[in-house]
Formats: C-alpha cells, structure tokens, sequence
C-alpha cells in the first residue's frame, strides 16, 4: 500500500463479513474494522462470534433487517463479568467489539452498543464512586446515600463522634454525648439519625463554622424523643450549614 494511496485504498477495502449460517461462528481472523449486516428476514437467528485471534481488532455487528430476534454468542465473553449472550431485536440494534489481552488471552469487550441486551461495562454502572467533580445530569432507577455507623462520645466541639456525608445512624446519644459535622465544603450533605429513644443528640459544626443562626462553634441539638429521630444537614458555603429538616432546636 503506498503511502499517497493509503486514503483511497482504505475507502476501497471491503470490512463487510459474511453473516454465519443458523448455530454458524463468525470468524473476524485479521479483518480490522469488520462490519457484519444480519439478516434475519427467514426468522430468528443464533450464532457466535469465534474468540479474538488477536488484540487490536474492532468490529461491528448490526441487526440490519429484521424478521427476527438475533442471538449472539460471544467466546470468552464481552465483558468484565464474563456475559456471553446479547439479543438483538429491532433494526438497527448494534454492538461493536473491541479485542484486547487479558490475561495473556485475547478476548473481545464491548465498547459499545445500542438496542440490545449487552451490558457495557462503562456505560451501565452498577455502582458510581466520586469523591469530587461534577454531574450535570444523573439519571438512576434507584439511589443508595452511603450510610455510616457513629457512636455519639465527648461533650464538646471536636469530641463527638465524626460524621459523615450521607446518611449517619447514631448511637449512644445520652442528651450530653455529641457528634461533629466533617469539614465544611458548600453542598455537602449529612443526615443524622438518632437511634436512642428520648435522649437529645447536639451536632456541632466544625471548628469556626456556624449551624443556622447559632453563633460559631456552637452545637444545634436533636431534640429527645420517644423514637428515634433525626435531622439533615447541608452546607451552604465553606463557613456555614443549614438545618433544612429534623426535629432540632
């Protein structure tokens, strides 16, 4: 391939696979970028994609008309937990493949999909870890706040038992024994729940940082009650927090 005609010879090459027979294997071999268009006028269609013959290959596989479900099969699996099988079922659907070593074993992982029932790793996240940065929009069928034991202790700024963003659950609250607000950072969010019955709980802030309209330092109290109860806590700038629900006084 000449240098001057790289361009040209690229946009001439064939990437079009041919789509295996019924319960067939689909061979990339050393085909870069292969494409395979499935049809499935005759009905549903189930085959596998033959494991990676090397590391490096990207390919492609698309329901391209549909008269059936297609049933893909991937050797070795597409993904980090080892998922062999993807369903594609409208036209269009698609799932592309890059390989990649593993172990000293070439394996093929989606890097891609839509339509399908392919699980990518980096797309589907079970569980999101941040410890800072920004999201501009998330979207989640269901959302879990970390959640921290704390035993109440001491009875002044910087004795009680440390609390953290999220949700804290609270023990030990004797109406004397305290607890303390982490550091300080605009919108952080700490919800405290009091587990003992009928004994007030004081939070205080950290150390030159301010609760509601109390003067600094000084501690806002979770008033006793015959159960538990609670209150949440959000920072509003790096000085200052605001009570913004509980039972507090």
């Amino acid at each position: 391939m000449g240098v001057h005609n790289i361009l040209y010879d690229l946009y001439q090459a064939d990437y079009e696979v041919t789509q295996p027979v019924a319960a067939g294997t689909l061979y990339v071999d050393d085909k870069q970028l292969a494409i395979c268009n499935v049809d499935t006028t005759a009905g549903a269609l189930a085959f596998t994609l033959a494991q990676a013959p090397k590391p490096g290959l990207i390919c492609a596989i698309i329901l391209d008309t549909d008269g059936g479900d297609l049933t893909l099969t991937v050797t070795g699996g597409y993904n980090f937990d080892g998922d062999t099988s993807i369903t594609f079922d409208d036209a269009g659907d698609y799932v592309v493949f890059m390989s990649m070593t593993i172990a000293g074993t070439a394996v093929w992982r989606a890097i891609r999909q839509e339509g399908t029932t392919a699980t990518v790793e980096d797309i589907s996240v079970d569980t999101l870890t941040a410890t800072t940065g920004a999201i501009t929009t998330l979207t989640a069928t269901s959302l879990k706040l970390a959640v921290t034991a704390v035993a109440a202790a001491g009875s002044l700024i910087g004795e009680g038992g440390d609390l953290l963003a999220g949700l804290n659950v609270v023990s030990a609250a004797d109406n004397t024994k305290c607890v303390d607000l982490p550091a300080t950072v605009a919108g952080t969010v700490v919800i405290v729940s009091s587990q003992t019955a009928a004994k007030s709980l004081p939070v205080f802030p950290p150390a030159s940082s301010s609760i509601d309209n109390l003067a600094a330092n000084a501690a806002k109290t979770i008033g006793a009650a015959t159960a538990t109860t609670g209150a949440v806590f959000v920072a509003d700038n790096a000085t200052h927090w605001v009570t913004v629900l509980g039972d507090t006084a």
